[in-house]
């Protein structure tokens, strides 16, 4: 698990600039639930924060939990993961609602 919180990220910021359009906007005509996500992390790999909360502005929020779960996963404790991936569900469909809506 530990090397599943330190890699994923990486990747999605390395392969979010060759990332296809969003197969779910394709087919919907509206945006996912992620949508934005991958411009957020290719603009923080490029190190421009503005571009990046700009792309997905809960970004902060779920790099602040991915952080403070990997600092108690890599102390030993995992009681906060079940809690930050709730608060990361609720974030990711608010800001969905919030685009669904606008």
């Amino acid at each position: 698990m530990l090397m599943a919180m330190l890699l994923g990220p990486l990747l999605a910021i390395l392969l979010a600039p060759q990332a296809p359009e969003c197969a779910w906007r394709q087919l919907m005509g509206l945006p996912c639930p992620g949508c934005g996500l991958g411009h957020a992390l290719a603009a923080l790999g490029q190190g421009d924060l503005l571009q990046s909360c700009s792309a997905y502005p809960p970004l902060p929020v779920l790099v602040l939990l991915w952080a403070l779960s990997l600092h108690l996963l890599i102390k030993g404790s995992n009681r906060f993961l079940p809690w930050a991936a709730g608060v990361v569900a609720l974030v990711v469909m608010g800001n969905w609602t919030l685009k669904l809506a606008a």
